[in-house]
């Protein structure tokens, strides 16, 4: 799933490169690698978050979890 967004995510970057480069004409390469690698990092922390939030719900770890707090403040009864 993760080599899946990492081709995703890698297509995206280089084709909001190449629409800043028809828009702007040409640019430092040092730019255009900047820029590929900060939105393809973006899109591969928003993925890999996303992962471990499907992956935490599916072991059932936040099932477990006690809210002591909506007792106390929210005045809810379990």
């Amino acid at each position: 799933m993760m080599r899946a967004m990492a081709a995703a995510s890698l297509a995206v970057a280089f084709a909001i490169v190449a629409l800043v480069w028809w828009h702007s004409g040409p640019l430092p390469i040092v730019f255009v690698i900047m820029t590929a690698a900060g939105i393809w990092a973006t899109i591969m922390m928003a993925a890999l978050l996303m992962g471990l939030m499907f992956l935490s719900s599916g072991t059932g770890h936040d099932e477990q979890v006690e809210d002591r707090i909506s007792k106390d403040v929210l005045g809810e009864d379990e």
